[in-house]
């Protein structure tokens, strides 16, 4: 496979979203999960705004979206702090003029350390 620059990278990106979120119907949530350069954020949320203008963003340092979810900084399902549905920041601030409910992605496979018994009560708790 040849070597493609960072811009190749991007147009390659934007493509593909451009066919996902545009041929496929509307999406309710839409994940972030990774990093992003600054020359890219501005057009990933221009065709988020053109092609899934009701999706939800989850996580893409918050600001991808129109309408945003904030990670909350673990994936036990239990955050450990408080939490504020404004703020784009982990735990949120509650003076804050952005309205971005916390979520929390969880695991669904059981941890080698942790046994079957443990993981479903923990299932049950959320």
């Amino acid at each position: 496979m040849a070597n493609v620059t960072q811009s190749e990278f991007e147009d390659i990106a934007l493509s593909h979203l451009e066919e996902l979120w545009g041929n496929y119907g509307p999406l309710f949530e839409i994940w972030f999960d990774g990093g992003y350069s600054q020359t890219l954020k501005p057009k990933v949320q221009e065709k988020l705004a053109r092609l899934q203008p009701d999706a939800t963003g989850f996580g893409g340092a918050g600001g991808l979206s129109q309408h945003p979810l904030c990670w909350v900084g673990t994936e036990t399902g239990k955050p450990g702090q408080q939490l504020w549905s404004a703020g784009t920041d982990i735990p949120g601030d509650p003076d804050a003029d952005t309205f971005c409910p916390k979520a929390c992605d969880t695991t669904l496979q059981v941890r080698a350390k942790r046994g079957a018994e443990e993981a479903s009560a923990q299932a049950l708790t959320l």
